[in-house]
């Protein structure tokens, strides 16, 4: 088994599509009607960043199988790595990571993007009130997976609600 930066990195060779690309950074079309996809039918991309390889494994196997694109990243620098190199609709993160924490990669991320939806995974009980100001939303990694799905789909939904304000403010009033 590869490790995510190694898979990642093998897929953008490979044109392998498991991140919902092609080698050439495309965008690859997903079956028509699936509820994760944007109004161009393109796969949601959620980025998974935890340095536990095997939860990153057995996200990506659920979340693959759910119709999202897939991107992982085990540690906070290929995190942002990724997020120079893809379009992210969605970062679940872990809080507790050597190197750079969940709330110094958080912060990096809303400086490359201050509207990426941030939901915390983590075991850990005792967080930061700073971080959760940061995050969109927190879940204990110990509630299962339909909590994370859960509260992933409202993440997307309420993300999708506020674009499309963002878009009927920007066009303007409508002539009639």
């Amino acid at each position: 088994m590869h490790s995510s930066y190694s898979q990642t990195a093998h897929d953008a060779r490979t044109g392998h599509n498991g991140n919902g690309r092609s080698g050439d950074g495309k965008m690859n079309r997903p079956e028509p009607c699936s509820r994760h996809t944007d109004n161009e039918g393109l796969k949601k991309t959620l980025l998974f960043v935890d340095d536990e390889a095997s939860i990153l494994e057995v996200r990506r196997v659920l979340f693959e199988a759910l119709n999202y694109s897939v991107l992982t990243a085990c540690s906070g620098e290929e995190a942002l790595n990724l997020m120079q190199q893809w379009p992210v609709d969605v970062v679940v993160l872990d809080y507790a990571m050597p190197a750079m924490d969940g709330e110094e990669i958080a912060r990096k991320m809303r400086k490359m993007d201050a509207t990426i939806a941030i939901l915390l995974s983590t075991g850990c009980l005792d967080l930061p009130k700073s971080l959760l100001k940061i995050v969109d939303a927190s879940v204990d990694k110990g509630r299962g997976p339909l909590v994370l799905i859960r509260t992933l789909e409202q993440l997307l939904q309420r993300q999708a609600l506020r674009d499309k304000a963002c878009l009927r403010i920007s066009a303007g009033p409508v002539a009639g």
